[in-house]
């Protein structure tokens, strides 16, 4: 064995210098198949007492008579691990599996005393070697944007946003004092390997793109619209979304897969599909941060002149001569088009910024629309025992505690919206079958004919505009006030569901209510942007055109069906990834830690981590393990929403608005439709006609008030990522005392329902 461990120590396939190491290593060709192929066959002595020692049945297997599942797979990697340690105190020089697990232990923030500790047992190399490592992916990595930039015919697109580091914020000195880093993060996406140079190339024609801009006046109010078309597919969408839901999560029978499988294969077939991208793989290119903001127009102009001159390295005479993809949230968009508009009078083309073609994307959508619900059916802890059917009401019983109803984080706003309709779905079911009990709906068996007319009649009579209408003309708002939330929560759920299949047809439906939904909830600037964005697909986009913007919206990283998100998500996660790396770096971080070692190469990191995770056998924790189980609060709400009665018609049941001091009483109604409410203010109040105005001639908008616009238009994204309503200019206020837009102390407008609509 001693010979065995010197021609290990001796193989130069297990000396790997740290400045050398190539992505193609960490990430297609995995290092440790390699080193785990290399031990079987120069230590087979070893690798053999190591394998019996590990594999010898211990009591509980003698116990049970039989061996734990997977054991040899975990003896293998354990046996990995043993002889890596014992040849790298041996000699430093075998570094090839300490090298692979010090990247894993830094990329995942892993702190450098625990590394350095790593480093004396023998699994990890030292801190300082990790570090060149790091700074040797970041170079491969742009070298291989380099190359896909300068020989791929396929197309691609440039997607950035901010990230912002705090520096020292447990350092308070004078010589050291806490500040703020605000840089940039840009990635490359490829486009499907159809999306060819050659068969888009019109697309990509700048004068073809202009030439459609005075079709945008032909765009009016009446074709703003839902047609019926996009109607009957809202409501398709409902029912499948409704079937899902109560098979996902219903009690007794119906979460029996085996039992439902002739109703699951029916709700699997109603399914709506208009009109799916394919799920091809994308490739993604990171490339270093860049020291500037981009939250001004200035700074847009510093970041977009960075990326494709510096960090790309293309000619100007080169950049000018096709249409440049690049994609953000709607900030980053508003300052593209600002930029456009500030230069519009340069000589040079390049300049101009006249081959930039924006696209706006769907997280950020995702983000206000969960705004836009929460603004609309909070409420606020006064009325909440008035109106059993209220979010705040829910999260009182759930005992949300953490749950900021000022400023809602967005992954826990959208777990209580999501549970909350789950559960006013079931209860509608109760309703529908005139059953007393949320328990006894366990006892229910239906046929697959049974189920789908119980979903029909849910969809009919729990959904729509004209059932809330219905129930506050027979005095039940709190009926409407359900209704209201179920039909929004549901358009929210569809537009999820469209992402992940990356149906962007779907999609657009979805838009299409979103456009009123938007501005009846006050969400202005995303309610503009809609607007925007259908004047361009509609009348001044070519069609090559809009398919190259439409395959802008999503990603995948898996290359599997199901598994799409949208391109502005995926440089959030790698955001998240660096501010975990950063965290660990303590007091001596910079903005040349996250330009050298990290951004640049983050794509490789995660993927690496992944795989490192699944060589030894843990898989990635899903999102959704990581929310408070669904069971126990459907059981709670359900309960109270049978108690309550809150989906069956009550007439003379009103919404008791807080008696403030010197405030008015609200007159008849609390209860919002934002979608009708948005179309009143785009054709009564003539907000169409004005976004019209000022998008076809900007520059006599340039000194004017907009009075569409949110206050937070002016310097920062109204939604940032982790904290999804963070801005102080745009938080969600339960006391609306000096909002002269409510008339009550709760976030839904005076909206009066005449008897004629």
């Amino acid at each position: 064995m001693v010979d065995e461990s010197t021609a290990g120590c001796r193989n130069k396939m297990l000396h790997l210098p740290s400045e050398k190491v190539t992505i193609p290593y960490l990430t297609s060709d995995f290092g440790l198949t390699k080193i785990q192929s290399i031990y079987s066959t120069v230590l087979p002595c070893l690798s053999m007492l190591l394998m019996a020692l590990l594999t010898a049945e211990n009591d509980s297997e003698r116990r049970r008579k039989k061996a734990k599942v997977g054991k040899i797979d975990r003896a293998q990697a354990v046996i990995v691990v043993i002889i890596s340690i014992l040849l790298y105190v041996r000699n430093r020089g075998s570094n090839a599996f300490p090298l692979i697990l010090g990247i894993f232990l830094a990329s995942t923030g892993t702190s450098r005393r625990v590394i350095d500790t790593f480093n004396r047992i023998g699994l990890s190399i030292g801190y300082d070697a990790i570090q060149s490592s790091l700074l040797g992916l970041s170079n491969d990595a742009k070298v291989r944007a380099h190359e896909f930039i300068a020989t791929s015919n396929q197309l691609w697109g440039v997607v950035y946003d901010n990230i912002n580091f705090t520096l020292r914020p447990s350092s308070q000195r004078l010589d050291s004092a806490t500040r703020q880093i605000n840089a940039t993060t840009v990635a490359v996406f490829s486009f499907p390997k159809r999306f060819t140079r050659r068969a888009y190339a019109s697309a990509l024609d700048i004068l073809e793109r202009n030439r459609g801009r005075s079709s945008r006046s032909n765009f009016t109010v009446d074709k703003l619209l839902p047609s019926e078309e996009a109607q009957e597919a809202a409501r398709k969408a409902f029912k499948y979304a409704v079937s899902s839901i109560l098979l996902s999560h219903g009690p007794g029978y119906l979460g029996r897969r085996k039992k439902t499988r002739a109703i699951r294969k029916m709700v699997k077939k109603m399914k709506p599909r208009i009109r799916q991208l394919d799920h091809e793989k994308t490739q993604f290119f990171p490339l270093p941060a860049l020291n500037e903001e981009e939250a001004s127009v200035g700074g847009t102009i510093r970041v977009v002149e960075a990326i494709f001159l510096k960090l790309l390295s293309l000619a100007e005479d080169v950049i000018d001569t096709e249409l440049r993809l690049m994609v953000g949230d709607w900030l980053t968009i508003r300052n593209l088009r600002l930029m456009r508009q500030e230069r519009k009078y340069e000589f040079s083309r390049f300049l101009r910024f006249d081959w930039i073609q924006e696209a706006a994307m769907p997280f950020h959508f995702q983000l206000n629309a969960m705004y836009a619900l929460f603004r609309t059916h909070l409420g606020s802890t006064a009325e909440a025992m008035s109106n059993p059917s209220s979010l705040e009401h829910h999260r009182s019983i759930l005992r949300r505690s953490k749950l900021d109803p000022k400023k809602p984080e967005y992954n826990k706003a959208k777990e209580l919206a999501m549970h909350s309709l789950t559960s006013r779905l079931l209860d509608c079911l109760r309703v529908v079958l005139k059953i007393d009990s949320y328990h006894d709906l366990a006892k229910w068996k239906p046929s697959p004919k049974e189920f789908e007319a119980a979903v029909d009649e849910i969809v009919d009579r729990f959904t729509n505009s004209d059932a809330a209408k219905t129930a506050l003309k027979s005095g039940d708002e709190v009926l409407a006030h359900s209704i209201l939330f179920i039909r929004d929560a549901l358009f929210f759920w569809g537009f999820c569901d469209a992402i992940r299949d990356a149906d962007v047809g779907r999609m657009w439906v979805v838009y299409d209510f979103w456009v009123f939904a938007m501005r009846g909830a006050g969400c202005n600037n995303y309610g503009n942007e809609l607007l925007e964005m259908k004047a361009q697909f509609e009348y001044e986009f070519p069609p090559l055109l809009r398919e190259v913007v439409e395959r802008t919206w999503l990603v995948n990283r898996w290359g599997k069906r199901g598994r799409s998100i949208p391109t502005d998500l995926y440089l959030e996660h790698n955001n998240g990834f660096l501010k975990n790396m950063f965290a660990a770096i303590g007091s001596g971080s910079s903005i040349q830690f996250i330009q050298d070692k990290s951004s640049a190469c983050v794509e490789v990191l995660r993927l690496f981590a992944h795989q490192m995770a699944e060589w030894f056998g843990k898989t990635d924790i899903n999102r959704r393990h990581m929310e408070v189980s669904i069971v126990a609060d459907i059981a709670a709400i359900g309960l109270d929403l049978a108690e309550n009665r809150v989906h069956e018609l009550t007439v003379g049941r009103f919404i008791q608005a807080p008696d403030l001091a010197g405030r008015k009483k609200r007159k008849k109604v609390v209860v919002c439709d934002v979608i009708t409410e948005g179309m009143k203010l785009l054709v009564e109040k003539d907000q169409f006609t004005q976004w019209k105005q000022r998008s076809l001639n900007p520059e006599a908008f340039d000194n004017e008030t907009d009075t569409n616009n949110d206050s937070t238009s002016t310097a920062l994204d109204p939604l940032e990522p982790v904290d999804g309503f963070a801005n102080p200019n745009g938080i969600l206020e339960v006391d609306t005392a000096e909002d002269m837009e409510f008339i009550s102390d709760n976030p839904f407008s005076a909206l009066q329902f005449n008897d004629n609509e």
